[in-house]
């Protein structure tokens, strides 16, 4: 008979996890597992709430410690809080769901969003010349779920570098081109297990572009994705969700139509870094983190 170990579990918590700023962590899931977590870890809620967590190890026990209260502070004694871990590109993901006293897991409104913003990178010059794809072409959309979001045009567009990024170059629509200053994880996919299709954007901001509240991005993700071209996507973080129309413009693709409102819902501002990973091809569904 094949024994099968999740990589879940749960704590009960007691006073002194609340009030001492630390937590222990199982000792058999530690064995199990622990080999390989970055540290800190994220802690991730269901409301979109992430917290770098450190750790640290002590007489053989992983302690969480650094960033724990900023969570054990919505927590009361006898909260059960069940964690369940996320292999993802170079940082260990934990998804969390705190459930009261009454068995039932809690209201997560009542928390008010957080994300660490923090993060290593490396600038990319690209140099933007005459020589490829266009893309100012049919700015009109399709029909969008957000009827009122026309995309008034606002003063830049949002440039994002996908994680497997190949330097290229593109052709502005506008008087003025020249050097564009980028910014792109390094990234390691050595040890990473992710089923779904996914890729990993940097914000970043560039006046030579069109003006309008667009995410442009340059990613392999498209290569096997064709049928999403001028489709109403929809971005999911947490209990929310913005729709999306996405269109593809030769190794491009154009998040438009709604990408404002999901910005604005979102707090996103130019060096953020997201995660979009298809959790539904069929309905064009994308579960989206911050980091």
């Amino acid at each position: 008979m094949s024994t099968y170990w999740p990589k879940e579990f749960f704590k009960i918590m007691q006073n002194h996890e609340l009030q001492n700023g630390e937590l222990r962590l199982p000792k058999k899931f530690v064995k199990k597992h622990w080999e390989g977590i970055s540290n800190p870890v994220v802690l991730k809620l269901p409301n979109g709430d992430q917290h770098k967590i450190s750790w640290v190890k002590r007489d053989g026990d992983i302690w969480l410690q650094k960033n724990w209260e900023n969570i054990a502070k919505f927590l009361k004694f006898g909260y059960a809080v069940v964690f369940k871990y996320i292999e993802k590109i170079r940082r260990s993901y934990f998804k969390v769901k705190i459930f009261g006293l009454n068995t039932l897991e809690i209201d997560y409104s009542t928390i008010p969003m957080f994300i660490d913003e923090s993060c290593e990178a490396q600038e990319i010059v690209d140099d933007d010349d005459d020589s490829d794809t266009s893309l100012d072409d049919e700015m009109s959309g399709t029909n969008s779920l957000d009827d009122d979001d026309s995309d008034e045009m606002s003063e830049s567009d949002d440039v994002g570098t996908s994680q497997r990024r190949k330097n290229g170059k593109r052709k502005m629509n506008g008087s003025k081109r020249g050097n564009m200053i980028k910014k792109a994880k390094k990234c390691s996919t050595s040890g990473a297990v992710n089923v779904n299709p996914s890729f990993e954007v940097k914000l970043s901001k560039s006046y030579a572009l069109p003006n309008g509240d667009t995410l442009y991005i340059e990613s392999e993700f498209l290569d096997g994705h064709r049928e999403l071209h001028n489709k109403d996507v929809e971005l999911k973080m947490g209990i929310k969700s913005w729709f999306v129309t996405v269109k593809f413009y030769g190794k491009t693709i154009r998040f438009y139509k709604g990408w404002r409102k999901f910005k604005k819902g979102c707090k996103l501002k130019n060096g953020d870094i997201i995660f979009l990973e298809l959790i539904d091809e069929e309905q064009f569904v994308f579960e989206v983190s911050f980091e």
